[in-house]
């Protein structure tokens, strides 16, 4: 625009320097008419400068104030829910009678979860709930509160941090060996705290017991993380 504002401001100005190039070079008697003639068009030409001009000045002005509209930044809400959701399925030559060598072969629920996230003025919070195909657990659960100054504090069911990372080492689809023998992604229930040093982060934690017993065939490891337990009891699908 800043263009064509430029244009229409060099044309304005050759019109006027074209006006004395017109009147030096007419001569009286029958030039005068046809001088008369140039300056009508000469004036035509100047109204249809000036009125261009003056759209394109209004244009930028338009402009200009659109720009300067304030940001409205996202409205924040202190609450997220979320979940997801994962099917296997399955077809290969399989043992006769097994439901993975029947014509449509077989799906089963991998893994349905539920979680909320809360976030507000330095409380923060999380919930999940996971279901598999044969058992269900919490798999997080804690309240704890944030700070740039003192860190951050989370008590409940809370991931240890130990290990490398809750998804070990492989980061692969089926998790790594490390969770299999409790030392990545464990879930107790106790106290942590947690801060930030540059690239150094300390963390602090004491936890009282597992995370609990929730749904499952055995009522000692029916939880998410793997831990060591003594097979004393058996529940079978129905609790």
């Amino acid at each position: 625009m800043k263009h064509h504002t430029s244009i229409l401001i060099s044309t304005l100005t050759l019109f006027l320097l074209a006006v004395p190039a017109v009147y030096a070079g007419a001569e009286s008697g029958d030039d005068t008419e046809a001088l008369k003639q140039r300056i009508e068009q000469l004036e035509g030409e100047l109204a249809e400068v000036r009125k261009k001009l003056a759209e394109a000045e209004a244009q930028n002005v338009a402009q200009a104030s659109v720009s300067e509209e304030p940001v409205v930044p996202p409205v924040h809400r202190p609450v997220k829910v979320g979940g997801a959701m994962g099917i296997n399925y399955a077809y290969g030559d399989y043992a006769s009678g097994s439901r993975r060598n029947e014509d449509v072969g077989d799906v089963d629920l991998d893994i349905f979860r539920l979680n909320a996230d809360l976030d507000s003025d330095g409380l923060i919070g999380r919930v999940e709930y996971r279901w598999y195909d044969t058992y269900s657990m919490m798999h997080t659960a804690w309240l704890g509160y944030e700070s740039d100054h003192y860190g951050t504090v989370k008590a409940g069911i809370v991931r240890v941090p130990f290990g490398p990372g809750p998804y070990g080492v492989s980061t692969s689809w089926y998790f790594d060996q490390h969770f299999y023998i409790g030392l990545s992604d464990d879930m107790d229930l106790g106290i942590r705290w947690t801060k930030s040093y540059g690239d150094l982060a300390v963390d602090l934690a004491y936890y009282f017991q597992d995370e609990g017993e929730w749904d499952g065939e055995s009522r000692d490891s029916s939880r998410y993380a793997y831990d060591l337990v003594t097979w004393d009891e058996h529940a079978d699908a129905e609790g």
